[in-house]
């Protein structure tokens, strides 16, 4: 097993502290990974490689020499517990050339707190953001979604993407608009009219008539719709838990995210067998490495069935603020 191989392996366990715990380690599962680290260890030669009660795990790598100074290599094992690290889905970048990195949808939110401490980044490094908040009225935490545009001091630096197809159970009317500042949308606009046709005219009768009936009516539908998808979304990571297979629990969106770890097979193994055994048809997307883990969607049911999702806006709407 290779350095990278041996990495991606560490970092799907999930290790997130408890900071509200006193014991040490503060979460059971820490052990998990300081057990593999020891058979590894083991396994390279080390000697008197042990893990204490507290979870330390202590090895010693003898000398080549007669007399040389005692090194200790430390490392922690647990992560803040600023974010989840259940069902860690590792992204590796070949050759990254320092260019964009797209990451993949997880249903993760990010509350308001954490974008404040990002904010004060973006603002102390004069960086421009582009936020995609097509998911922001399909979120199920109390506070609901907050757009880090509206934060002081991004309102001038923030470009808004989003549309109708998620909200509004528009997905295929090819509805979608930008919002941003008038010195970005001055250039925008010199592109787009001469490269993209205008938003399909019944696409923009359908949205006025969404946006004329939610005025009236407070968005009920997407309020209904919004909770149909919330109670979905609990049943399949309970589900899931109770089947024994680590979940983390989406605040967004309408997908879930079961890890397969536990059963020892790679996606494409479980897929094949989730097909042969139970009838049960996934999609595999194709990866470089095998990943662990699979991505199932709660959106499709009789109350709220669309069009299927395709990629892409027809015609793209740019807003100044």
């Amino acid at each position: 097993m290779n350095v990278l191989d041996r990495f991606l392996t560490y970092v799907a366990y999930w290790t997130t502290s408890d900071d509200a715990s006193l014991e040490s380690p503060s979460t059971a599962r820490q052990k998990t990974l300081g057990h593999l680290l020891v058979d590894e260890m083991q396994a390279l030669g080390l000697q008197d490689v042990t893990m204490d009660a507290a979870g330390n795990v202590i090895g010693t790598l003898p000398a080549t020499c007669a007399s040389a100074p005692v090194l200790a290599l430390i490392a922690h094992m647990d992560t803040a517990d600023d974010a989840s690290g259940e069902n860690v889905n590792p992204q590796i970048h070949p050759n990254y050339d320092g260019g964009k990195v797209v990451l993949p949808a997880t249903g993760a939110v990010l509350d308001r707190p954490l974008l404040e401490r990002l904010r004060d980044v973006f603002v102390e490094n004069d960086l421009i953001v582009i936020s995609d908040e097509i998911y922001s009225e399909l979120t199920y935490t109390e506070e609901g979604h907050t757009s880090i545009a509206s934060l002081p001091g991004m309102h001038e630096r923030t470009i808004v993407l989003n549309g109708f197809s998620k909200a509004f159970a528009m997905t295929g009317w090819r509805m979608g608009y930008l919002c941003a500042p008038a010195a970005f949308t001055d250039v925008m606009c010199k592109i787009h009219q001469y490269t993209i046709l205008c938003a399909p005219r019944q696409g923009q009768v359908a949205a006025e008539e969404a946006l004329r009936q939610g005025r009236e009516d407070g968005y009920a539908d997407v309020v209904s719709m919004r909770e149909s998808y919330n109670q979905r979304r609990r049943l399949m990571v309970e589900s899931f838990r109770d089947m024994g297979l680590s979940c983390f629990e989406p605040l967004g969106a309408f997908y879930v995210f079961p890890g397969i770890q536990k059963t020892g097979l790679s996606s494409e193994d479980f897929c094949q067998r989730l097909l042969r055994e139970k009838k049960v048809v996934t999609c595999l997307r194709r990866q470089r490495r095998r990943l662990h883990s699979l991505q199932l969607c709660h959106r499709h049911c009789q109350a709220h069935r669309g069009a299927r999702p395709h990629g892409g806006l027809c015609g793209v709407p740019v807003i100044p603020f």
